[in-house]
């Protein structure tokens, strides 16, 4: 310890409990074993230095109205907040940093036009600080940042993610315009994350929410910064994922006549990301499959936010006039961003007598067809494709099929590589074959 004019360091080895009434303090952890704070870092100690490579454990909530350096090994909060007054000192890294390694965060307060680096990681040997910018129009308030490991709450696919979840929050809400700005490794990388390609995610109504982003900078570790502004932390979880990947992944869309004047469309997902709904849209269409309308919305059904399950849904349009009519489905997002499925085109009023499997539509193609089918009378159809081994793909129907409806199936091949491919309809012990090309 020092005296005179340098304001004195206290030095705490294994163990030691004391206080001191001196202004300028500085409390330093130097043991050669791991550490625990107790009762000697008290209010009076403005500074605190950890320069213990085993390693300090936070043993209750502190404040450092100085300096936070850090200039060997980490600082563990455990279940414990800190709360800082100026900007670490040191060179935080993956071995120096703090830990926020349970419900403990790192407290700091940010003016406008200011910005702070929270030097945090979720474990021991993980550096993931993130920046919180404020531009001129925000309000000063107190930030709480952590980090924990994993995509949490789960992504519909989290090999598209950094694999580490930030939860920031401030206290006074709606008060802030932010930018923030992470930073990850590439072995924190899920095995589908396109580098070139990142954004950040908040999760907002229990769904992942896109606010955009960038080719990420840097050479290992790697940051990128959101370009939508941040104006609401009141959903503090925040990830890195892929930018502009579809919301919803479709796994069949169908439209068949239902009844004498109707169609019945129905359509599966096998994920949902920030899905708000879809709206249906129809279009008249000629005999030839040529287009003598425009597309027109005629209904809308709910989507399911976020899902990592199978989903069905189901839309009947009434009381049309006989004809043929194009169908697609517009998928909307909570951001209002939309992605069109389909279409598909189905005829009206008019009742088929035989068993029929039309040509697809277009052919060739990429990476998706459609295909039309009728019955002569109720009974179980089966629709499939095969490649040119005579091997199964997939069914697109199997099913109870209704005389007097044409029944459209659409083929997706986008992860199969071009070539030919064979569907058939199996019905009543008989088998129609058809040919199809696609081309990439």
């Amino acid at each position: 310890m020092s005296g005179g004019a340098t304001p004195p360091t206290f030095a705490v080895g294994t163990s030691g409990t004391f206080s001191v009434s001196a202004t300028g303090t500085t409390i330093s952890y130097t043991a050669t074993g791991a550490q625990t704070t107790g009762s000697e870092w008290d209010a009076n100690f403005q500074n605190a230095t950890i320069n213990n490579s085993a390693g300090v454990t936070l043993g209750g909530s502190k404040t450092v109205s100085g300096t936070l350096t850090l200039t060997s090994g980490n600082l563990t909060l455990g279940a414990n907040n800190l709360t800082l007054s100026s900007a670490v000192a040191g060179t935080p890294s993956a071995s120096n940093h703090i830990v926020t390694n349970s419900s403990g965060a790192v407290v700091k307060n940010i003016a406008a036009s200011g910005s702070y680096t929270f030097p945090v990681g979720y474990d021991g040997s993980t550096y993931n600080p993130v920046i919180v910018a404020l531009d001129g129009s925000s309000t000063a308030d107190n930030f709480s940042v952590s980090v924990a490991s994993g995509v949490s709450p789960s992504a519909p696919d989290n090999t598209k993610a950094v694999q580490a979840t930030w939860t920031i929050s401030e206290a006074s809400a709606g008060s802030s315009n932010a930018t923030l700005t992470f930073q990850w490794t590439g072995a924190q990388e899920g095995s589908g994350f396109i580098r070139s390609s990142s954004a950040v995610w908040n999760y907002i109504s229990s769904a992942w929410v896109n606010k955009t982003g960038g080719s990420a900078s840097g050479s290992n570790p790697y940051t990128v910064a959101n370009s939508t502004a941040i104006t609401d932390f009141s959903s503090p979880s925040f990830i890195v994922g892929n930018d502009g990947a579809l919301p919803v992944t479709m796994t069949s869309f169908t439209a068949a006549a239902h009844k004498s004047n109707a169609v019945k469309i129905a359509w599966k997902t096998a994920t949902e990301v920030n899905s708000y709904g879809f709206e249906v849209e129809r279009k008249p269409m000629s005999n030839q499959q040529s287009a003598i309308g425009n597309w027109s919305k005629v209904g809308f059904v709910a989507g399911s936010g976020m899902s990592n399950s199978p989903k069905e849904y189901s839309y009947t349009d009434e009381n049309l006039s006989p004809g043929r009519y194009a169908y697609r489905i517009k998928q909307v997002d909570a951001d209002g961003q939309s992605t069109y499925y389909g279409s598909a085109e189905v005829e009206v009023g008019l009742v088929p007598r035989t068993l029929a499997l039309e040509a697809n539509y277009p052919n060739p193609f990429n990476p998706s067809t459609t295909m039309r089918f009728n019955v002569p009378e109720n009974g179980r159809a089966v629709v499939r494709v095969f490649n040119l081994l005579g091997q199964e793909l997939v069914q697109l129907f199997d099913g109870v099929a209704e005389q007097g409806r044409f029944y459209t199936v659409q083929f997706n091949a986008a992860q199969l590589p071009s070539g030919v491919y064979y569907y058939s309809i199996e019905y009543g012990g008989k088998q129609i074959v058809k040919r199809m090309m696609m081309l990439k």
